[in-house]
């Protein structure tokens, strides 16, 4: 398994002016990142408009992406969905076809709010990882998901499991908590989701962070990480 660390794209996906998926603009932009110095790519967070598009354009932009992608570089795919079974069926679907995916992130479901208590969420995530050939990465995104936070108790629980390799954190708010429940562990990576927590992230020992940013300026958020570690250890 790739050590997740650096910076990591959340790409965009393109469309034309009508609404249709355009992977003729996505390769080009993804031929540019492979060209950067960023240490991977994310294929339908939320930049990448996942909600927008149907499961076969989906799977396509995966697919895409995947094979496009250096193969020293990370490359995590989104898969989740509101529905259980329909999380786990696509996620089935990209393990048939044996697409190249170092981790797979699984946003919050969200629909029913008031619903997504500790226990929903823990049972949502254990059930996918373990049936997951890939190792997975969870996703929390209030501002995009209903106001929904996995807690630091939740995130302790599910950070037991063998096959969940971290949180990735796009909350205004969570960063702390999440570091207090697990950052002392070497097995389970918290990682900034935005440019507003990253600076917290390293501070408390995180390795890196998924930046939108880094879609048009991806050296300059690369840079940043390389001159943190640079400034850390000149003061050790």
């Amino acid at each position: 398994m790739k050590k997740l660390e650096g910076i990591i794209i959340p790409c965009v996906t393109p469309f034309d002016e009508n609404g249709a998926l355009r992977l003729d603009w996505m390769r080009e932009n993804y031929k540019k990142w492979n060209a950067s110095h960023i240490s991977g790519c994310m294929a339908l967070g939320t930049n990448g408009e996942f909600r927008a598009l149907s499961d076969e354009e989906a799977f396509e932009v995966i697919r895409t992406a995947a094979e496009i992608m250096e193969p020293e570089k990370i490359f995590i795919a989104g898969i989740g969905r509101e529905s259980l079974h329909h999380t786990i069926e696509f996620l089935k679907r990209l393990e048939a076809a044996q697409i190249r995916i170092d981790y797979v992130s699984v946003l919050t479901p969200c629909y029913f709010r008031k619903l997504m208590t500790d226990a929903a969420l823990i049972d949502y995530y254990t059930e996918i990882a373990d049936v997951s050939a890939y190792p997975v990465l969870l996703y929390c995104a209030p501002s995009y998901a209903n106001e929904v936070r996995i807690s630091a108790e939740a995130i302790k629980v599910l950070a037991d499991h063998p096959n969940i390799a971290g949180v990735k954190d796009t909350s205004p708010d969570m960063m702390n908590a999440y570091m207090d429940a697990v950052g002392e562990r070497d097995d389970f990576e918290v990682f900034a989701g935005a440019l507003s927590n990253i600076k917290t992230c390293m501070e408390r020992g995180g390795k890196g962070g998924i930046l939108s940013s880094a879609n048009y300026i991806p050296d300059t958020c690369a840079n940043f990480i390389r001159l943190y570690r640079t400034m850390a250890w000149s003061m050790d």
